[in-house]
């Protein structure tokens, strides 16, 4: 797997997608980087899926995803642009295929109350 363009990047200050309040609509959404038809994805879903990224890749391609994501290198330290923990994932757009780097950070700021931020889409090329 390779990385192509950025889609949306990650920041530190980035508007919540998931503030905790509406648990039964937790989903979040973006625009396919090649025919712009919205992507969506349920976030329960998303965290399953994904939340255990770096032990399904290999070791050079975690390093690699991490500095294009502009991630903590050290293996033992995860955290996400907004101090979370970055959940990370392809996906492919169900329009035309394209594949994407979803990367979402996710937190508990409150007992049991939680925040999700779409940090960062980007390209896979094959």
């Amino acid at each position: 797997m390779k990385l192509g363009r950025t889609y949306i990047a990650p920041r530190i200050e980035k508007e919540k997608f998931f503030d905790g309040v509406e648990c039964e609509k937790a989903e979040f959404s973006y625009l396919c980087g090649s025919c712009q038809h919205r992507v969506k994805h349920d976030l329960w879903s998303f965290l399953d899926d994904s939340g255990d990224w770096e032990k399904s890749l290999d070791e050079s391609l975690v390093r690699d995803i991490k500095k294009k994501l502009k991630l903590p290198l050290n293996s033992g330290y995860r955290k996400s642009h907004e101090g979370g923990d970055p959940y990370i994932k392809s996906c492919e757009c169900d329009s035309c295929g394209h594949k994407h780097l979803v990367y979402v950070g996710f937190y508990e700021f409150q007992p049991t109350r939680y925040f999700g931020t779409l940090q960062g889409v980007y390209e896979i090329i094959t």
